[in-house]
């Protein structure tokens, strides 16, 4: 769980393992409830549907930073 989204507004915090979304609630001083993970487990709405297609792509996105130049086949 190293990507996290915050929603202040709905002061939930969404991360994604695998194909799984996940959240956690945002106290009042703007920490996240670390120990709190829960799998949202509700129907997906296109907000959450969304958030999860982000959170996979801010994955992909480190993940190609971090790589090293041996993994880039086409080089």
């Amino acid at each position: 769980m190293d990507i996290v989204i915050r929603d202040d507004e709905s002061k939930r915090a969404y991360c994604i393992v695998g194909e799984f979304l996940f959240y956690a609630h945002i106290f009042q001083d703007g920490s996240i409830d670390t120990k709190s993970w829960q799998p949202f487990d509700q129907e997906l709405t296109p907000y959450h549907k969304d958030m999860i297609e982000k959170l996979k792509n801010l994955h992909n996105t480190t993940r190609s930073l971090h790589a090293p130049i041996a993994d880039f086949p086409f080089l």
